[in-house]
């Protein structure tokens, strides 16, 4: 018999939530984060919803914290 499924939110951050990290430093969850930009702050500012939105109503989400996305005919430069 299979089991029901709950729905999943995912929603795409991005590392500028976390703000800058010192150079040899692995960032992780536990990192605190400090935006410096107000793009930055914005995605935090959402995940905190995410969080806040999952837990008063049961839904299950995941953060994905992405980095130097890039799409056909962009280029990036490190």
């Amino acid at each position: 018999m299979l089991k029901e499924r709950k729905p999943l939110f995912i929603y795409c951050s991005t590392q500028e939530a976390i703000g800058p990290v010192p150079i040899g430093t692995i960032a992780n969850e536990e990192t605190p984060c400090k935006p410096q930009y107000f793009y930055g702050k914005t995605k935090l500012a959402a995940e905190n919803l995410v969080k806040q939105y999952s837990s008063e109503h049961g839904l299950s989400s995941t953060i994905f914290r992405l980095t130097g996305v890039t799409g056909k005919g962009d280029s990036y430069a490190a």
